[in-house]
């Protein structure tokens, strides 16, 4: 046997080695199951949202517990499922968990984790004060989702909550037309405004 033939059997030797080795380590590790709706930790794929998670959201739980608070929550209606082997519960909405709206909570004041409510947008049931008239965001949240602009209020409240980067562009007019009649007589005058165009838009593009 050359060298040359030498140097190639003991390359793939150590390569089939080093193969075999994780090959042993993944399947061994593969069959370690997790009870869903208890034991799953979800900071394994979703480590980014662990390493925010903090304030008065720590209040809910540690860890899976917070986790689940919200995005397993009983206010949905939908049946989770839920352990495993002959005691499990098959989910029938929905398998593992849900994206709730932050609206869930903060928009309705008889929310069971007592959380504080957003008032001003006219979306809680604080009473006849809560009419959103006097918010400055009120069209961003009320109608993100009905607009189609964004998938519902959460995104909304994130924009401004988080360190989350975002973009806005506003259409803004420039130029107004105002369309006016004048009606008067021998002792009185006064103006109506039949209508109103705007025109010449400019558009701004904001970033946070």
């Amino acid at each position: 046997m050359n060298i040359k033939k030498l140097l190639l059997f003991i390359a793939l030797a150590s390569a089939i080695i080093v193969a075999l080795s994780h090959s042993v380590s993944l399947f061994g590790g593969q069959h370690t199951w997790y009870e869903l709706g208890v034991g799953i930790p979800c900071g394994k794929c979703h480590a980014d949202i662990c390493e925010e998670f903090s304030g008065a959201h720590l209040s809910l739980g540690d860890g899976n517990d917070a986790c689940a608070t919200c995005h397993r929550v009983n206010m949905t209606g939908y049946t989770y499922a839920d352990g495993e082997g002959a005691g499990s519960t098959p989910g029938k909405e929905v398998h593992a968990s849900t994206i709730i709206s932050c609206d869930c909570c903060h928009f309705n004041s008889s929310n069971p984790f007592t959380a504080p409510v957003a008032g001003g947008f006219g979306l809680s049931n604080l009473g006849s004060s809560d009419t959103g008239v006097n918010a400055s965001h009120h069209p961003f949240v009320n109608q993100s989702a009905d607009s189609g602009i964004l998938w519902n209020s959460s995104e909304s409240c994130i924009a401004c909550h988080t360190p989350v980067k975002v973009k806005i562009n506003f259409n803004v007019s420039t130029e107004a037309t105002i369309i006016v009649n004048n009606t008067y007589s021998a002792s009185s005058s006064f103006w109506d405004i039949e209508n109103m165009y705007s025109s010449d838009y400019k558009t701004y593009k904001e970033e946070k």
